[in-house]
């Protein structure tokens, strides 16, 4: 079952109630980002002006690729993909905007990635976007998951000869099955009589294709078969007939 954002485990009271009050009121030309989202570890950051009954926001967001951009993304999804793996989302408590969303929109433009303060910000800026503090709890989480991981025992990797050995025939037989082999080289004598009497011989690897041509449409009764372009399509054409 997948993992839904709950708007109460991020967000304090008067911060959920800015984002809803933001959401109600799309009219407002340039609101002040409420809220911090971060996954410090991925370099992903998210400051955000509003929230609907879904859960979609609506703000500035960084997914650590260097192309910050406003526009809405789904916390749902968010915490379904950091639940899987992991991975702890931060919701950074003490910060307080210092600008309207557009000038954090234009300063992220120019550093390439989300920032919280910038030269001629004004004063009492929140800390830099990849300095916060991960939570006492969510520290204590993530060192007890690394604990937990071990080396993969030796003895569970199989060596891809041995691998081939074993499964070879049923892998070949599963491939025959999906995608059978219509032309292996072989058919009939009276095949190459009927090529070796057209005026312009073909090359080989026409040769090749007519056969298989032939394979696929009167032996197995495909519907078309397909031919790459090449030099000499013509006797190609003229031997499938």
């Amino acid at each position: 079952m997948s993992d839904h954002f709950s708007p109460n485990e991020y967000f304090t009271p008067a911060q959920l109630a800015a984002l809803r009050a933001n959401h109600a009121s799309p009219h407002k030309d340039d609101p002040w980002p409420v809220v911090h989202l971060a996954i410090p570890s991925h370099g992903h950051h998210w400051l955000l002006s509003e929230i609907d009954a879904d859960n979609i926001a609506f703000g500035l967001c960084d997914l650590g690729m260097g192309f910050p951009e406003l526009g809405y993304v789904d916390l749902n999804e968010i915490v379904d993909a950091t639940s899987s793996f992991g991975i702890p989302l931060v919701s950074d408590r003490g910060f307080k905007a210092v600008a309207p969303l557009s000038e954090y929109a234009k300063q992220a433009l120019a550093a390439q990635r989300v920032v919280l303060t910038w030269e001629g910000a004004p004063q009492g800026e929140s800390p830099p976007a990849d300095e916060i503090p991960l939570r006492d709890d969510i520290v204590t989480e993530v060192m007890l998951s690394d604990e937990d991981e071990t080396a993969p025992d030796d003895e569970l990797v199989m060596p891809l000869a041995q691998f081939l050995t074993d499964f070879s025939t049923p892998l070949l037989e599963q491939i025959s099955k999906q995608t059978p082999v219509l032309y292996d080289g072989t058919h009939a004598p009276w095949q190459d009589e009927v090529l070796a009497s057209l005026q312009r011989q073909p090359f080989a690897a026409q040769k090749h294709r007519i056969l298989a041509c032939y394979a696929g449409l009167v032996e197995h009764n495909l519907p078309a078969i397909f031919l790459n372009g090449e030099m000499g399509t013509g006797k190609t054409m003229m031997g499938i007939c």
